[in-house]
């Protein structure tokens, strides 16, 4: 069966990377990010066929309008769905503004959440599919001054898991992804990083992901613990 995945967060790190490395194994993909200029850079990189769709995830209702475009390019295919897209703002419980506190809630969790309810009837019509959720091992593990993106890491574990529970012999997989320190562009802004050099290059990352997706239909990868050789960072 043909395999289209949703790559959200297409425009750099992990995401970006992924959807190289999915396009590269011959995989139909449709990238999604807020920046088209970003998402064309990524499109010159894949050379499986590919189709662009710009989106504010954080903005309710942009999840229906991203599942229906990508399932209007045909059906009969198998759906998978890769949330990568996130954002991160460290710093302590105390000096967390509700403002910070409110976009990490709503990028890392309930964005890739309702991406996951939206895309569900499209795999459940086509009897196969697979949800990868990109995390963080602060969803299982705490760390200071990361408290609203691990509550929203280890929420969106916790969903993906109840997820998987329910639909898992209907033919849909859910795989988590909890890496540690990882080179992105997502340190860029940050006062505090360990050194880069240290880090899993986000190539890697999304190898093994799409080892993950292409490990069916005999084996199942419901969680993946990517860690820098020298430690969590």
């Amino acid at each position: 069966m043909t395999v289209r995945a949703i790559v959200t967060g297409a425009s750099s790190g992990i995401g970006r990377e992924t959807a190289v490395a999915l396009s590269a194994a011959g995989i139909e993909t449709v990238l999604v990010a807020r920046r088209r200029d970003a998402l064309l850079e990524t499109a010159a990189r894949c050379p499986a066929p590919h189709q662009l769709f710009v989106a504010d995830l954080a903005k309710p209702g942009s999840e229906v309008e991203v599942v229906d475009y990508a399932q209007s390019l045909g059906e009969g295919v198998k759906p998978v769905l890769i949330n990568a897209a996130g954002m991160a703002e460290f710093g302590s419980i105390e000096a967390l503004t509700a403002d910070s506190l409110q976009r990490q809630i709503e990028i890392n969790l309930l964005a890739p959440a309702r991406l996951c309810h939206e895309v569900l009837p499209w795999m459940l019509k086509e009897g196969s599919g697979h949800i990868v959720n990109v995390l963080s091992v602060v969803a299982s593990q705490p760390l200071p001054n990361t408290g609203a993106y691990a509550a929203a890491k280890a929420g969106l574990l916790m969903f993906g898991k109840v997820l998987s529970a329910e639909v898992r012999r209907k033919g849909i997989l859910v795989t988590s992804v909890l890496p540690g320190a990882v080179d992105t562009p997502i340190w860029d802004a940050m006062d505090f990083k360990p050194n880069r050099a240290d880090m899993i290059p986000s190539s890697m990352v999304a190898e093994a992901i799409v080892q993950a997706v292409l490990a069916g239909p005999k084996m199942a990868v419901d969680e993946l613990h990517l860690m820098p050789p020298k430690g969590l960072l």
